[in-house]
């Protein structure tokens, strides 16, 4: 992924195929500005921009087709749509969800079968919830637990309990 879109290697050949948003084909990437990208499970990558969302691309079995863009944006009203079109990091959860650090909505998580999001941001005024909403990574630990890394520290998920512990420098 680079900021003018997504680059493929054909390792038979050693050459590459380059991917961009095109205007008229909304069937291309989303967007050219590209923060992160990741593995999927089924021959796929999940593609996060800088303020055009998520492409979900699904690759050919062979290298001559193109690969299909499937296109997640923040959609105003939509509660179980991606809180934020600024993508900063993406991680991909051993059960199969889609974790997505954004920058100022905080963390989403993506049920890959549903397409639904839950949010987890920070609210001013709570406690014992996601300590900043500018996310720089997401990361799960061997027992299950996501580890987020934010602006102001870093927030633990215990998805069993739905709950947060978070550390700050102070700590």
């Amino acid at each position: 992924g680079t900021m003018k879109g997504l680059d493929q290697m054909i390792t038979e050949t050693g050459t590459f195929k380059h991917y961009c948003h095109n205007p008229n084909d909304s069937g291309s990437l989303c967007g050219n500005d590209i923060l992160c990208v990741i593995n999927g499970k089924n021959h796929d990558l999940w593609i996060g921009t800088y303020g055009k969302g998520i492409n979900h691309v699904i690759l050919p079995e062979n290298n001559t087709d193109n690969p299909e863009f499937i296109h997640y944006l923040n959609e105003p009203g939509n509660s179980e749509g991606l809180s934020n079109n600024y993508i900063r990091c993406l991680h991909l959860s051993r059960d199969g969800k889609i974790w997505i650090g954004t920058l100022g909505s905080g963390v989403d998580m993506m049920d890959p079968a549903t397409g639904k999001f839950t949010h987890y941001q920070n609210r001013p005024g709570t406690t014992g919830g996601l300590i900043n909403n500018f996310i720089n990574c997401i990361q799960e630990d061997k027992n299950g637990l996501i580890w987020i890394g934010t602006w102001d520290g870093i927030s633990c998920l215990n998805r069993a309990t739905d709950s947060f512990i978070s550390y700050t420098v102070e700590d």
